[in-house]
């Protein structure tokens, strides 16, 4: 990834197109398979430069227009704008597993570093420069001057993308998530305060108030000793939709009914662990 964001393809290249890799043995380019011994120097430009490795069991489908091009071009560019990065690879390895791994230097200048802590009000994955550098709190060391910067987690809530200037010393940032759909809001509340659960997942406790995809959802409560309730609410977007419930308690027979189920599937539960650790001591 060149200091202009341009994102260049090393390896594979028209010299060395077989990327196939056996795990734990070290490989340095060219390889042994290389049909020329060609060499690699880093270029005149000032800044950043980042070696970005992607590696997957099947083969990169991402990859397919630049090697398409290795009978005219040795080192294609995969892209001008490294900020759709993220996005290409996502999209092309959905059923892939795949992993990566990065390491980066700066060319021709030595710069004035700054650290920047990035906080979310949820957990997230926090990109800088396209790349993920973990899930926040995250603390990165940043030459100084403008990054980019992008936050996302597994509920589809985002932050970002933006521009953000780093100086030298420390600094930190807050950022608050946003839902990348319409959307609007949820809000439950319950005598007594209870489990929510919207369509089957539990989402947290009364009193509750989150954001929601705009259409139909069903909310349940449930607390032990009390009898459940459940309803279906519709959110529009950009408005708050709400769900209030009053829950009944249990008769002493219900609770004992339930007391009983409970004892039984933990029992059972306890068996089970213990025929696993039995058949791995007679393995």
């Amino acid at each position: 990834i060149m200091p202009n964001g341009r994102v260049d393809v090393l390896f594979p290249n028209k010299y060395d197109q077989n990327n196939f890799m056996k795990g734990g043995k070290t490989y340095s380019l060219p390889t042994e398979r290389s049909s020329t011994n060609y060499s690699l120097k880093v270029s005149s430009d000032r800044g950043r430069e980042i070696i970005l490795i992607v590696a997957s069991d099947e083969p990169l489908p991402f990859l397919d227009s630049v090697t398409s091009q290795f009978s005219s071009i040795a080192f294609p560019y995969l892209m001008n704008d490294v900020r759709s990065l993220k996005g290409v690879i996502q999209n092309s390895m959905t059923n892939q597993n795949w992993n990566f791994g990065y390491t980066y230097f700066f060319a021709n200048y030595n710069p004035i570093m700054g650290s920047f802590q990035i906080n979310a009000d949820r957990s997230a994955t926090v990109y800088v420069d396209g790349l993920p550098r973990g899930t926040n709190p995250v603390t990165v060391d940043l030459e100084t001057g403008d990054h980019w910067i992008y936050l996302e987690n597994d509920k589809d809530l985002v932050y970002g993308p933006d521009i953000v200037h780093v100086s030298a010393g420390y600094t930190t940032k807050n950022y608050t998530l946003k839902p990348n759909y319409p959307y609007g809001y949820i809000e439950v509340t319950c005598q007594p305060n209870a489990s929510v659960y919207i369509d089957g997942e539990m989402v947290g406790t009364t009193p509750y108030k989150d954001f929601a995809r705009v259409g139909q959802h069903k909310i349940e409560v449930s607390k032990w000793e009390y009898h459940s309730a459940s309803m279906t609410v519709t959110v529009s977007e950009g408005k708050t939709q709400t769900a209030s419930f009053i829950l009944q308690h249990k008769t002493e027979e219900e609770i004992k009914h339930d007391t009983n189920v409970l004892i039984m599937i933990l029992g059972g539960t306890l068996l089970l662990i213990g025929l696993l650790v039995v058949l791995t001591m007679i393995d």
